[in-house]
């Protein structure tokens, strides 16, 4: 097995370096549906998490397909669009922010996140998500 092959820490598949944006993006596509699939069962939260990690693949799908090196270890959504040179449009950026707050930790603070809440970030997404898609198509 070379040196840039799948391999599991932990019982944990990580990532390697020679991993295409086009995985990267595969993966974006899936947490993106899981969002949706969690608002669908009433999960805000948890929607709101899964809709975080979407952009965040996203972004590290375009950072590979630019650099073709792996993307940055990070959640922040706003370190990774700078990393990728991004100039994210005015309209944009309060959803970047919004799920910027959002992560893994989201789960347990108990904030109350609303249906309504919710189902507006994941409209809002779905337009981050797709410019950050278009971008990684023209590279």
């Amino acid at each position: 097995m070379g040196p840039d092959a799948p391999r599991k820490k932990h019982g944990i598949l990580v990532h390697t370096a020679d991993q295409p944006a086009s995985d990267w993006q595969a993966q974006a596509e899936r947490e993106r549906a899981t969002a949706y699939a969690l608002q669908q069962v009433e999960r805000p939260r948890a929607a709101l998490v899964f809709a975080h990690l979407a952009v965040e693949k996203a972004l590290k799908a375009l950072y590979r397909a630019q650099h073709d090196a792996h993307p940055p270890v990070s959640h922040n959504l706003v370190y990774l669009a700078e990393r990728t040179n991004l100039l994210i449009p005015a309209e944009l950026q309060p959803t970047l922010d919004r799920l910027n707050d959002v992560s893994i930790v989201h789960l347990y603070s108990g904030a109350p996140t609303t249906a309504a809440d919710a189902a507006s970030v994941l409209a809002a997404t779905d337009r981050l998500f797709d410019w950050i898609t278009d971008h990684q198509a023209s590279v």
